[in-house]
């Protein structure tokens, strides 16, 4: 199954003239850690801040991770790959049998958290990353969710160099030169 991906996603950010993006190493609070956080929704965005970035996708969507979608067998192999690469005494049977990537993430923190008194997840997004996944996307679980802050998905870039900003524009810029149907889609 091919995944698509939106072409164009939103960035909020406080900080103005960005020329290209940085993955920031402190987002401790967010489900897929040192990322950039990107969204479809331009009300999404405008809760991280004034300025708005219209951020094109390059990379080969085949190298990013559906982390709630079944997984492939090609897929099921990097991210088998990357997590043994960080604690090869993982239950490799145990992340076999999980269905999606959220599944096998939730027990390396697991393992993490019991096993090596470790509560830092960025590590996985690094072994992602080494392994030539360049973007995790997905829900999360409802207990993560912030409401209107993140309306439950994330489009976390873990490589910049796949991504070029075309634009930076306020909310109200980019409001008024909506479509109703953008207007729509944004609101949802």
């Amino acid at each position: 199954m091919e995944i698509e991906l939106p072409k164009f996603l939103f960035h909020g950010s406080r900080v103005k003239n960005i020329t290209q993006l940085r993955v920031s190493s402190n987002c401790h609070d967010s489900a897929h850690r040192d990322a950039v956080y990107l969204t479809e929704s331009l009300n999404v965005a405008s809760c991280y801040g004034t300025e708005i970035y219209t951020v094109e996708l390059l990379g080969d969507p085949a190298f990013t991770l559906d982390v709630n979608g079944r997984l492939n067998p090609h897929m099921r192999f990097r991210v088998m790959e990357a997590m043994l690469s960080i604690d090869p005494d993982l239950d490799i049977d145990s992340l076999n049998a999980a269905k999606s990537a959220d599944d096998i993430f939730e027990q390396v923190q697991t393992h993490f958290r019991q096993e090596l008194q470790l509560n830092d997840t960025s590590l996985i997004n690094h072994a992602l990353l080494e392994h030539g996944i360049w973007m995790v996307f997905g829900y999360m679980h409802p207990m993560a969710v912030s409401g209107l802050q993140d309306r439950g998905i994330q489009y976390a870039l873990l490589d910049v160099s796949k991504s070029n900003i075309i634009s930076c524009n306020s909310y109200d810029s980019i409001w008024r030169r909506a479509t109703d149907a953008e207007r729509q889609k944004w609101r949802v």
